[in-house]
């Protein structure tokens, strides 16, 4: 193996700033996370104007890892520091366009579950209330870290179903409400 990581020396996620290189004539990098925040989970919308993350903003994120309670937040690529909480309680995000943002969490019956954002014409207002998250997987099956398909029909999801130990990936139609495994096989490292 060429060039192991050593975790010795490696930095803990939740120090390092979301930054991103702006491909111009500078290619500088710039920092997106202002000092004293914490980000995870950065994803950029279709059009490249918008990123979303999952903050904690300035609140400590006590050490949680399974269930962290993060906000989503949107601000403009060419404007980081205008950052707007668009939902409360999510994370691994992904867009669909430039207006809805899919997002993981626990819903309140107990199930991982995939639920999504849309984002108003006008969210830059930063007195806009925060968008109501709407479920969009059904309970009965565990649905985590979502990935968009463009077409705003479709989304990629992992799942574990009850009374399996594994986790597949399968296709959640939107507009259907119909999950459809696309899974490959059950390998050991996959089981929760």
């Amino acid at each position: 193996m060429k060039n192991p990581i050593s975790l010795s020396k490696a930095v803990p996620l939740f120090t390092q700033p979301l930054s991103i290189t702006i491909h111009n004539s500078t290619s500088k990098f710039i920092r997106f996370t202002p000092h004293g925040a914490v980000d995870y989970s950065p994803a950029i919308s279709l059009s490249a104007n918008f990123i979303a993350v999952a903050s904690y903003g300035s609140r400590s994120g006590g050490g949680e890892f399974h269930d962290m309670h993060t906000d989503t937040v949107v601000f403009k690529e060419s404007n980081p520091s205008t950052r707007i909480v668009v939902s409360d309680h999510g994370g691994w995000l992904t867009w669909c366009g430039d207006s809805s943002i899919y997002f993981h969490r626990q819903a309140d019956d107990g199930w991982w579950s995939v639920f999504q954002v849309t984002l108003p014409e006008n969210f830059e207002d930063s007195e806009l209330q925060k968008a109501a998250p709407v479920r969009v997987t059904p309970p009965g099956v565990h649905c985590f870290t979502p990935a968009a398909f463009q077409d705003g029909k479709r989304i990629a999801v992992a799942t574990r179903r009850k009374g399996n130990s594994y986790r597949h990936v399968e296709i959640f139609d939107v507009e259907s409400d119909v999950l459809s495994c696309h899974c490959v096989g059950e390998p050991e490292f996959a089981s929760l």
